[in-house]
């Protein structure tokens, strides 16, 4: 999943991720919390969660809460992440 520059409401199809990466979208959007999962293959759930995301794009959390949860999954702390757990080198987590 590509971190969109905007920070834009997410609408996410679940399984798409899910299947590759299991519990990995559920995670970063805490269940619903930061952004709608919807069922793929329910053209109609999609339509409803992106035009939620047009009509409310605060709902379910403003911008400012998104910039921050994003910012939770940059490259610096992925990479900084990565080499505590396989090197045990603490790196620079921004």
């Amino acid at each position: 999943m590509e971190l969109k520059r905007t920070i834009a409401p997410s609408v996410t199809l679940d399984e798409i991720y899910w299947r590759c990466c299991k519990r990995w979208v559920r995670e970063i959007l805490e269940n619903g919390r930061y952004g709608q999962l919807v069922p793929v293959g329910d053209h109609e759930a999609l339509a409803r969660a992106m035009l939620e995301a047009l009509d409310d794009p605060d709902n379910p959390c403003d911008k400012e809460t998104r910039i921050k949860r994003a910012m939770e999954f940059s490259v610096n702390k992925a990479v900084s992440k990565y080499l505590e757990v396989l090197l045990g080198v603490k790196g620079e987590s921004s």
